[in-house]
């Protein structure tokens, strides 16, 4: 919950039929209203019954005979409510037993001009989520932000190297220099999805300057700048209009001052559900919109103790308030940092608009923001899930970052490079030098990564240094599905190891950085590298487990998965001869050491946290190819001696300077 949020209050509830078997019956008699909650979608999520939150599941609707025969727990209808107040855009229907089970949930709404609409925030979902009232309710949260919102305060910045003059209804578009004036702007997200049919490159850029026509400009550009123009913004900014594209200088240049653009516009227009720029904001939504099923049925409903009537609507779950409502705009790779840069957005969803800033999260179907949920928060300029901006933090930005997809592998470093911009400028504690998506702040953790999920590949010296995650590349999507948690938008690509010593087991001796480009977070020329020095040991590639490596086939599952990177110190010895296929020479190179406990008891376990590397055979150095816990046997239960116990572990192991590459 983010900081200023209201607090969740004991649900309001109210007995609807005494027995899962009365509403079965009702039912089969054909109610709408129980038949509609029967068949209601419901996720499962925590549910809120005395202010604090557990898991309890939807019914088993395989085998609903088993519920019929409790005579005991009633079917309750259940308001969210918030900080006391009634809050019900979603209604739960709910068996009050010792273990609540869902039984249903459906959204209510009321029309704007019912008596009950100062007790029921939401309202049905625009057909248009660019009609003229639309537009209107955009204007709306806008003028409310930057007049009455303490924490979103908006100064004119220098606007980008171009941007576009969006005109009016009588005069066309044009792209124009800035030369670093101050102004005000609104930044455009957006799938390509393939060629855009007008880009600015060297031979247009000049005709651009005099005019960009109206019509011929993609849907999505054409909604984009129609809406800008409803809220009174002068400028648009569109990364393939105002980024001369085939120059590779100007590109270069620009994608360095992305944290800037996001940053400082007055909002950001995230084209969510379009899949491409053909498509339009319009057009992209109405699917979406138009499955939201609306019952043919309504409700009587008295308030203020009965002084007050209305009718209460009822509509199958929009995914708003229960799940993130996200498009293919939310799987690009490109648009997690401009997601996370904007100090405020609106997000065109494939089922209704989204408000978002530093103090509202609002829609369409609940334009107060009283019941919205959004998975993020905006404004990582001044803070990232509430929290300074830290070495670990960054670890949550790559993890969403790593499962997008990107066009360009050659790309991978520089689409993150703005938000690591901004975590060095901004980052209260210092984040150190920057290493291809590593930081030397907290080195030893950075290094740690490792792979969590089999079939990734690793891409070659041109693209990211092995000691990179950004080395290492995803299977397809649809081997990656299994391995994604929709309920977060969030996969565990990356683990990051926990380890107990604060300090790095090595000393860093060189970091030969060569930049590509002046842009000092984006992609390393081939041949840069890390001199690491400390406790190394020669050991054999059979002696490694499979899924120590950072590109693997499975997983044994008859195996604890937590422990599939382990190997004991005792067993790193191999007899057999190097240099066969299945006999390879390793090296292991200490970084930190991590200690756990065992079922809560005293601290009992320890490992050695160990890049595994092998010789580059292009260079003097090694190659990162995995990450192994060596076991470490002794009595650690003692305060005091987990670093000593460990260093006499490690004694005979050679101290030794390695090039990473």
């Amino acid at each position: 919950m983010a900081e200023g949020d209201p607090e969740p209050s004991p649900a309001i509830q109210f007995d609807h039929h005494r027995t899962f078997a009365d509403f079965m019956s009702s039912t089969s008699k054909g109610c709408p209203l129980c038949k509609a909650v029967l068949g209601s979608s419901v996720f499962l999520e925590p549910y809120t019954d005395t202010g604090e939150s557990s898991d309890n599941p939807c019914i088993d609707r395989s085998n609903l005979a088993k519920y019929q025969q409790d005579t005991e727990s009633k079917i309750v209808c259940q308001f969210r409510s918030v900080a006391g107040n009634p809050c019900p855009t979603t209604v739960k229907w709910v068996i009050q037993s010792p273990t609540p089970e869902l039984v249903g949930a459906l959204d209510v709404w009321v029309q704007p001009d019912d008596p009950l609409a100062s007790y029921f925030p939401s309202r049905p979902i625009p057909s248009d989520c660019l009609s003229e009232e639309s537009l209107a309710r955009l204007k709306s949260w806008l003028d409310k932000c930057m007049s009455e919102h303490r924490n979103c305060q908006f100064h004119e910045s220098k606007l980008p190297t171009r941007v576009i003059d969006v005109g009016s209804p009588s005069t066309e578009p044009r792209l124009m220099l800035s030369y670093g004036k101050l102004g005000r702007w609104v930044a455009l997200s957006h799938c390509w999805g393939g060629s855009i049919p007008i880009r600015t490159e060297q031979d247009s850029i000049e005709r651009h300057k005099q005019s960009l026509p109206f019509s011929t400009l993609p849907p999505t550009f054409q909604d984009a700048i129609l809406i800008t123009r409803a809220l009174g913004i002068p400028y648009i900014w569109i990364d393939s209009l105002c980024i001369i594209q085939d120059s590779p200088d100007d590109w270069l240049s620009e994608s360095g001052l992305m944290h800037s653009v996001y940053r400082d516009a007055v909002l950001t227009i995230a084209a969510e559900a379009a899949a491409s720029s053909n498509e339009g904001i319009r057009g992209s939504t109405s699917a979406g919109r138009s499955s939201t099923k609306a019952f043919p049925f309504s409700m009587t409903a008295t308030a203020n103790g009965g002084a007050t009537r209305g009718k209460l609507h009822f509509n199958n779950l929009v995914p708003s308030t229960h799940a993130h409502d996200g498009g293919p705009l939310s799987t690009r790779a490109w648009t997690h940092q401009e997601y996370l840069l904007s100090r405020r957005m609106l997000r065109f969803a494939p089922h209704q608009t989204y408000w978002e800033c530093s103090e509202l999260k609002a829609c369409e179907k609940d334009y107060t923001g009283l019941d919205i949920r959004s998975h993020w928060d905006i404004g990582l300029s001044q803070s990232f899930f509430g929290q300074p901006l830290t070495t670990e933090n960054w670890k949550f930005v790559v993890n969403e970052y790593v499962w997008r997809a990107i066009s360009y592998n050659s790309d991978r470093l520089i689409a993150i490079s703005a938000l690591a911009r901004m975590f060095a400028e901004s980052s209260e504690e210092g984040m150190g030098d920057y290493y291809a998506g590593i930081w030397s702040k907290n080195i030893h953790d950075n290094l740690l990564w490792e792979t969590a999920i089999p079939g990734c590949t690793r891409l070659g010296g041109d693209i990211a240094p092995s000691w990179s995650w950004a080395s290492v590349k995803l299977p397809p999507t649809e081997e990656l599905k299994p391995y994604l948690d929709t309920s977060i938008m969030a996969v565990a690509v990356y683990d990051w190891i926990q380890t107990y010593d604060v300090s790095p087991k090595f000393k860093l001796a060189n970091a030969s950085i060569n930049l590509e480009s002046v842009n000092t977070f984006g992609m390393l020329e081939q041949g840069s590298f890390l001199q690491l020095s400390g406790r190394t040991f020669r050991t054999c590639s059979c002696k490694v487990p499979q899924a120590a490596m950072d590109y693997f086939d499975g997983f044994d599952e008859n195996e604890d998965f937590e422990a599939q990177d382990e190997v004991p110190l005792a067993d790193l010895e191999c007899g057999a001869a190097p240099g066969s296929v299945d006999h390879k020479e390793f090296f292991l190179l200490c970084v930190a050491y991590q200690s756990w406990r065992d079922h809560w008891e005293p601290m009992t376990l320890q490992a050695a946290c160990c890049l595994v590397l092998a010789n580059n055979e292009d260079s003097d150095g090694q190659t990162r190819i995995g990450m192994v816990r060596v076991l470490i046997e002794g009595d650690f239960s003692v305060q005091g001696t987990l670093i000593p116990l460990a260093e006499e572990a490690l004694a005979n192991w050679e101290i030794q300077t390695l090039k990473i590459y």
